[in-house]
């Protein structure tokens, strides 16, 4: 899977440094990406891209069921918005389990957490 080869790119590097022309021997990092790494911002949007599809993916294979836009509208099944993620789905239990069963496969993968803290559902009343 793509996300697991960034992952592993970005998590186990190695450097070596010019120091007086001459280049010192290997080193690897001790810690990970830190928000402020200048790479961040394109990492969350190869990650997202690749999300986007596999959400695509899995409403094409009839797993997650999206939601519509109206009687006749277009189906919906996520929107991305800078560094917001908006998830539609039926409002059934199966769907729930569906979708929480993907982001966790998704956050496995790609090494991002869910903050619980900006976490919202919505229930429509209708259908």
């Amino acid at each position: 899977m793509i996300i697991e080869v960034i992952h592993h790119c970005i998590s186990s590097p190695s450097y070596k440094i010019m120091w007086n022309r001459d280049k010192t021997n290997s080193f690897n990092p001790s810690r990970g990406i830190r928000q402020g790494y200048l790479l961040s911002p394109y990492l969350s949007v190869i990650c997202m891209d690749k999300l986007s599809h596999i959400i695509a993916d899995q409403v094409e294979a009839g797993y997650w069921k999206p939601m519509r836009a109206g009687r006749h509208g277009p189906q919906i099944s996520h929107l991305l918005f800078a560094d917001d993620l908006l998830l539609f789905a039926e409002a059934s239990i199966e769907q729930a389990h569906c979708v929480m069963h993907f982001l966790d496969l998704f956050c496995q993968a790609s090494g991002q957490k869910i903050n619980s803290q900006k976490l919202q559902i919505f229930f429509s009343k209708c259908r």
